[in-house]
């Protein structure tokens, strides 16, 4: 991701040593380049990273549920409204989500508040979120 206005270019890291990264640069073909640590190149873990964020969202083109725990045969939280969600912490492939302050009738078409629910950021390889470093 390239986000210039907050001076932020975000790879994903395949492999990690004690002075590179091996960064994944294009995502179709999954092509790799190394960079070198420094205080410009940092590494953050999925769950810093996304414990950081703005806002999650599941993807549109991937039906998955709200659960009340972090597995597929969990009891399904209705919900209704455009997503608009903050990370609370993170079991595995699942993240705790709740709905963010800001996430009221005005600034979304939410309709459901969420205190605790649980939702999958990958599959396998995958990605199955959006993120959002800011408004």
């Amino acid at each position: 991701m390239l986000w210039l206005d907050y001076s932020s270019f975000v790879f994903i890291c395949k492999t990690l040593t004690n002075d590179w990264f091996e960064v994944i640069v294009n995502n179709e073909n999954g092509e790799s380049l190394w960079l070198k640590k420094s205080e410009l190149a940092k590494f953050s873990s999925w769950e810093t990273y996304l414990l950081e964020m703005f806002g999650v969202a599941r993807l549109s083109d991937e039906s998955q549920k709200i659960r009340q725990q972090p597995n597929d045969s969990s009891e399904e939280i209705k919900y209704s409204g455009q997503d608009c969600f903050q990370v609370k912490s993170m079991n595995g492939d699942w993240i705790e989500i709740f709905t963010a302050d800001y996430c009221d009738e005005s600034y979304t078409d939410s309709k459901t508040k969420i205190e605790s629910g649980w939702i999958k950021w990958r599959q396998g390889n995958k990605l199955i979120i959006e993120y959002y470093i800011t408004d």
